[in-house]
């Protein structure tokens, strides 16, 4: 059996869901939950594949983000995840047309507001957009936690 695994999903998966892929990587490296043991992944419902990162997400998020390549949503990958999380409620919408069945499909951010979107703008939209990610971190492994524990005790 593959990894269990959560799925960040945005537009091209070249800046906000490879940032969120890293940032919450790095919150579940530390965390103490039962979420630890998930491994995440990014992809985008419009994947400009072979593109890698945006040089700005690089920027602000570091070497962690030299060896990605954007990955297209697919039934498969949507349908195979713990949980999928999506930073605007169109890309929810489209999840959704992928994975009909899967229960835990949901915005990134816990109180239901779409990640801003810092694609071709200036290094600083792209710090705010990383540091408004890095917020909502806490909160999407304290749910993550909460699914992870009720799905260990079924």
């Amino acid at each position: 059996m593959a990894d269990p695994y959560v799925l960040i999903v945005c537009g091209g998966n070249t800046c906000r869901s490879p940032m969120a892929e890293v940032l919450l990587r790095d919150g579940l490296a530390t965390a103490t939950g039962p979420s630890r043991v998930l491994k995440v992944q990014s992809a985008g419902v419009n994947a400009e594949l072979g593109s890698g990162a945006h040089d700005n997400a690089k920027a602000v998020i570091g070497p962690a983000l030299d060896a990605h390549e954007p990955t297209q949503i697919d039934a498969d990958l949507a349908a195979n995840a713990t949980a999928v999380l999506c930073m605007t409620s169109s890309h929810v919408a489209a999840v959704k047309r992928k994975a009909p069945d899967h229960a835990q499909v949901r915005l990134f951010r816990s109180d239901e507001r779409d990640v801003t979107d810092p694609y071709n703008q200036s290094v600083p939209v792209y710090e705010r957009c990383r540091d408004e990610i890095q917020a909502a971190v806490p909160e999407v492994i304290r749910f993550l936690d909460t699914l992870t524990a009720s799905r260990s005790s079924t």
